[in-house]
């Protein structure tokens, strides 16, 4: 099963290029590779630059510079069961039998990884679900099992940094029935991690449903915020480069938990002005 989406509207400016499950916009950029795409180019020189990334996650080539192997099981892309009319989806299945190869951690996603750094504030945007979690009580980024869903980098061996360094991540927290978003900020070589504080009132997040998460860095303001399904759930600071050198969903968890279901679905990324 295919999709078969439209991903041209009216973007502002420079460079466009669209290929299968792909929409890239970006200003100024030098070279960005995929087989069997198109280019078409106008000049605006009043608008404001931008580059946009779209991917629909149907395949291992909707994404940027990702090459993992197809693990049935457990890394995969297929339909979601309960929504087909979804198309293809990523699926990421950690079951207790699943053989890690990293002796901390498991990771089991995709790659969106750009060949130049990308200056400007963020936004991510990607339709997430999460199912089967073991231990069913989940932590930040400690001794506890976690699991996380975003991760934003601003340094990456691709764009000739000397490490691959997240600037943002976005964990899911809490027990059963009261799951929540956290977002936190990691600062240059890892030295300040902050993580942000509970937003008073906000959205329980739904297992077994999908949603929309959203991220947002102002790099002037130094400010982050993540909303999910268009709610406001955690903010707090930005500490790093101003700008963007890749972005992974997927799953990305702790040598703790035993068993996790992640599915995505349309990725929207934007970095400019």
């Amino acid at each position: 099963m295919k999709k078969h989406r439209t991903f041209i509207k009216k973007y502002w400016n420079p460079l466009l290029i669209i290929g299968f499950g792909i929409a890239i916009l970006c200003a100024g950029c030098r070279s960005i590779s995929h087989t069997n795409i198109s280019r078409e180019e106008s000049v605006t020189s009043s608008v404001p630059r931008a580059f946009v990334w779209k991917g629909d996650c149907s395949s291992e080539s909707a994404f940027v510079n990702s090459e993992r192997p197809i693990i049935p099981g457990h890394y995969e892309y297929l339909p979601d069961p309960k929504e087909p009319g979804r198309g293809l989806v990523f699926a990421a299945h950690l079951t207790p039998d699943f053989p890690p190869s990293d002796p901390e951690k498991f990771r089991l996603y995709p790659g969106i990884y750009f060949d130049q750094f990308l200056p400007g504030s963020i936004t991510v945007s990607c339709d997430i679900k999460v199912d089967d979690l073991t231990p069913s009580e989940l932590g930040p980024y400690s001794d506890k099992p976690w699991l996380s869903l975003v991760s934003l980098f601003d340094e990456t061996t691709r764009v000739g940094g000397t490490n691959w360094h997240p600037s943002v991540m976005v964990n899911l927290v809490g027990t059963p029935g009261h799951y929540r978003l956290q977002g936190y900020s990691i600062g240059s070589a890892g030295k300040t991690t902050v993580f942000f504080d509970e937003i008073k009132d906000g959205p329980v997040f739904p297992i077994g449903k999908w949603v929309t998460v959203r991220v947002e860095a102002d790099v002037k303001t130094g400010q982050v915020r993540i909303y999910q399904d268009n709610v406001l759930v955690s903010a707090g600071p930005y500490l790093d480069k101003p700008g963007l050198a890749g972005v992974h969903m997927g799953l990305y968890a702790n040598r703790k938990m035993t068993q996790a279901t992640v599915l995505n679905d349309n990725i929207t990324i934007t970095v400019g002005d």
